[in-house]
This record gives C-alpha cells, structure tokens and sequence, in this order.
C-alpha cells in the first residue's frame, strides 16, 4: 500500500508502510505532519495511522503496490496541526432528484399557495369589482386618487388584502426555514428530494433563497430578456446533471433525501 506524506505544505511520496515508519524513527516526518493512503477521503494525522506505541514496529516487507491513486489536494489550513479529517467530511450524493419528481414538488408548492392565497384574492377581487363604480378608475391608474376615493378603497380592500398577504408571509417563513435548514420546501419535502451544493454538503441561506430563488426573479423582471430567462431555466432540467440555470448560478443540485 502506498502512503503519501504532507509536509510543511508539500506532498511526499509515495512510500510503502516500512519506508514511513523507518522515516518516522529517523525523526525525518513527525507524528503531526499529514499522511494519506488509497481509501481515505482526506488528509489525517501521521499519529492516527502510525500511533506512538507502534510507529517504530516493523511490519515486514510492504504488500504489492495496487494500481497508481491520485491522493486529494492537502487541505488549505494554516498549520498541519489541525487538519480536516475523516469524520468531517460528507459524501458526494450521486442519487439525482427525479425530473417528475422536482416538477410534482414545484405543482405542490404552488397548490399550498393557491391554497392558502386564493380564498383571500377571490375576496380582494370581488371587493374592488364592488368598489370600482364608486372611484375614478383614470385617477387610479394615473396614481392620483382624490382623498375620498383613497379612503373608500382602503375600507373596502383592507382586509381582502390582509387575507391574501398574511397567509402568503406566514407560507414564505415556513418555506425559507425549511430551505436554509434542510434545504427543502413542503413540495420537496413530500417528494423526498432536497437540494444540496455540488459536493453534497448542505446548502446555506445564500444559496437556496437569495442566489436560486431570489436572484432570477428580480432577472425575470427585465423586459425580453427576464422572458427569455425564464424559459430557459427550466429546460436546463435535460441536462445530463438535470441541473437548472438557477441550480447553475447557486451552485447547487437536487438529489434523493
């Protein structure tokens, strides 16, 4: 088996196991430096492979040497005293979200919505159709209203408006929280799939909310091209990684939860 030694931010090697432990007695590497072999997701101490009661043991001639491994870039870290081990790393998922099923999560999401704004906008639009013959409907567009017409529309459309915008903000809390923490919303949820960075770790606030939600909304909003955005976003999902344009810019995909 080979092993790769990091030193004073330099990667060394490969020795077989006999050759680190001959290198260990000679005071050449220490129990601090970094070691690596075949196997291991990350850089550990020499001291946890080679513990102090066993470092200068022979073990007799090295097995045959296996195929040539490439071992991960050593951690960035100001010293090699304390660096990222195996136990803090997270495995890459490569279980992909199915396309259905982030498109059933998408129609949920937006069935909770309907449903908890809808009652509150077939009210708000009943309540200005009422309303509407009482007002100058050209003062309204010209954003000009006379102070009587002001005061018949906000005793009229007051609490329709109240009753569309609470539940939304109330269903807005809830979605976010389930995003930043387990990155899912109730329709992923319900589906088993969540979103995730690329490397598999968990995705933060910035990523899930400002960068994937957010962020090509406001684009949305720009004439042609917030159109033309919007169409492509989704049919990215073909993608061999079925990632979205707005996985692309949070960097971020969906996988199986």
């Amino acid at each position: 088996m080979r092993f790769f030694i990091g030193r004073h931010g330099q990667r060394l090697g490969p020795f077989d196991e006999q050759a680190v432990r001959d290198q260990l007695a000679a005071g050449v590497i220490g129990l601090d430096d970094l070691v690596w072999r075949e196997g291991l997701p990350a850089w550990q101490p020499v001291r946890n492979l080679f513990p102090p009661a066993t470092a200068h043991a022979s073990s007799g001639d090295p097995p045959p040497l296996p195929p040539p491994a490439t071992p991960p870039p050593l951690p960035f870290t100001s010293t090699f005293a304390t660096p990222a081990v195996a136990e803090n790393v997270q495995p890459v998922a490569t279980r992909l979200a199915r396309r259905d099923a982030r498109l059933g999560a998408f129609l949920l999401d937006l069935a909770v919505s309907l449903a908890l704004a809808g009652p509150g906008l077939w009210w708000l639009m009943h309540a200005f159709a009422a309303v509407s013959p009482h007002v100058d409907i050209e003062a309204l567009k010209a954003g000009t209203p006379s102070f009587a017409d002001f005061q018949l529309l906000v005793l009229h459309l007051s609490a329709p408006l109240l009753a569309v915008l609470v539940p939304s903000l109330v269903l807005l809390v809830i979605q976010t929280w389930l995003l930043t923490t387990r990155g899912q919303t109730l329709g992923k949820k319900w589906l088993r799939i969540r979103i995730v960075r690329t490397d598999g770790r968990a995705a933060d606030f910035v990523q899930v909310f400002l960068l994937r939600s957010m962020a090509l909304q406001l684009v949305a909003l720009i004439p042609v091209v917030g159109v033309l955005i919007s169409v492509a976003d989704p049919l990215l999902i073909f993608r061999a990684d079925r990632r979205c344009l707005h996985d692309l810019l949070a960097g971020t995909t969906v996988i199986d939860a």
